[in-house]
């Protein structure tokens, strides 16, 4: 590979982890601003006024203990598929980092991946494409053995987007009950 092509792959490397970082940060920035709308949402409901309100009128406390987490699981689930779409092009950019780490003989993100991947064939490849970009095992020998530990930042959105509406429901059939 001549110096011309591994400037190229050296910028090529750099914009996809500019991607990376831009779609991360923007996932939990917009779901930062959502979770914030619907706890305030939840806020203006457990008002003490609209609380008396609710306790005297059945309709209004089914429609406000229903409707509130209803809202919230849409606006929510509606940040998990864009959060959902994001992941997709964040590990397209991934597999662009990883292939060109091993073309340069890089060992960075590869080591990410071998920590999160179970997959023994997965791991194997990886370990294939190290040689082949001439990794000596003894130079990138890891100081620390590490997995990954759950959950994902994915799984977290999961838990948000489901957790919060059903904690909505609960805290406002018990103030509305009461």
């Amino acid at each position: 590979m001549d110096a011309q092509e591994f400037e190229k792959k050296k910028f090529e490397y750099q914009m996809a982890q500019e991607m990376l970082r831009h779609y991360d940060a923007l996932n939990w920035q917009i779901g930062s601003i959502l979770i914030a709308a619907v706890l305030i949402l939840t806020g203006f409901a457990v008002n003490k006024d609209i609380i008396d309100l609710a306790k005297k009128s059945p309709g209004l406390h089914w429609t406000l203990n229903l409707g509130i987490p209803f809202i919230s699981l849409f606006v929510l689930f509606t940040w998990l598929l864009w959060f959902r779409w994001h992941r997709m092009l964040y590990n397209f950019r991934n597999e662009v980092i990883h292939r060109i780490e091993m073309q340069l003989g890089m060992y960075h993100f590869l080591r990410v991946a071998e920590a999160s991947s179970d997959d023994v064939s997965a791991n194997l490849q990886l370990t294939k494409a190290k040689i082949d970009a001439g990794h000596d095992s003894s130079a990138f020998e890891p100081l620390y053995s590490v997995a990954l530990q759950n959950p994902s930042g994915y799984t977290l959105a999961w838990v948000l987007a489901l957790g919060i509406p059903f904690g909505q429901m609960i805290l406002l059939y018990g103030l509305y009950r009461a």
